[in-house]
């Protein structure tokens, strides 16, 4: 076999590799969705059934997860989104941004005031809806 012969082989060998192991993450990424629908269906709560997701599927499905189904109670303006506090260290301001959860973690933001991307984060507080339970 020549020399490119044998480095598309490995190539070759290298991506079947590669495709059996996202084989193997999408066959148990599958299998914890259905069990998370499965305790949903026999009336585990959606927060707790959330909490599961978030602990054990990958980040990238539970950010789709939780952007489908629009966790943020509706305001009479329209959807509600998470609002995050920064501190500018280029024009010295606190700014508040509102920010859907994939744009707040591509953590790609800039300050909307001077577009400084020298933003760091303020400790906020936040409100919680939770169920009452008698």
């Amino acid at each position: 076999m020549t020399a490119q012969g044998e480095r598309l082989l490995a190539t070759l060998d290298a991506e079947i590799k590669n495709l059996s192991t996202l084989e193997h993450k999408l066959a148990r990424t599958k299998f914890l969705l259905q069990e998370q629908a499965t305790r949903l269906r026999l009336g585990t709560s959606a927060e707790i059934v959330l909490t599961s997701l978030r602990l054990s599927v990958l980040h990238d499905t539970t950010l789709a997860v939780l952007e489908r189904i629009d966790p943020v109670p509706k305001s009479a303006g329209g959807v509600a989104m998470p609002v995050y506090e920064y501190y500018c260290g280029q024009c010295e301001r606190e700014v508040t941004l509102t920010l859907s959860i994939r744009e707040h973690d591509k953590g790609q933001i800039k300050c909307p005031k001077c577009d400084g991307k020298a933003l760091r984060p303020l400790l906020s507080t936040f409100m919680s809806q939770t169920a009452k339970k008698s």
